[in-house]
């Protein structure tokens, strides 16, 4: 995998500020907002369309602030051992791993 770490941080804030605008959201306390935040299976707050919405949201915004088309549900992410989907952490890191790889020389 090759994240920059640095990119992270960023990448996490953009996913929480997208997780505010979700059907299903506004349950999740603000205690709750961080990177150990379940996304996927029954510990999470999203139903399956509230994680559709989150990834389109994602990629979109992706695309406006880090200049980067990617696509975030792929054959690549469904076939993982792990879902890159589990919680905002593993989501970061596969979202900066993508986004490394569309622009190396970000």
């Amino acid at each position: 995998m090759n994240v920059i770490q640095s990119e992270k941080p960023k990448i996490v804030s953009l996913i929480l500020e997208c997780l505010e605008s979700v059907p299903g959201a506004e349950s999740i306390s603000s205690s709750m907002l961080n990177e150990d935040l379940e996304l996927l299976g029954p510990g999470s707050p999203l139903d399956s369309i509230g994680l559709v919405t989150l990834i389109v949201d994602v990629e979109q915004r992706v695309a406006d602030e880090c200049n980067a088309n990617v696509t975030l549900a792929s054959e690549s992410a469904m076939s993982r051992r792990q879902s890159p989907f589990r919680t905002v952490g593993t989501f970061a890191d596969y979202v900066s791993e993508l986004v490394n790889d569309t622009n190396p020389n970000a």
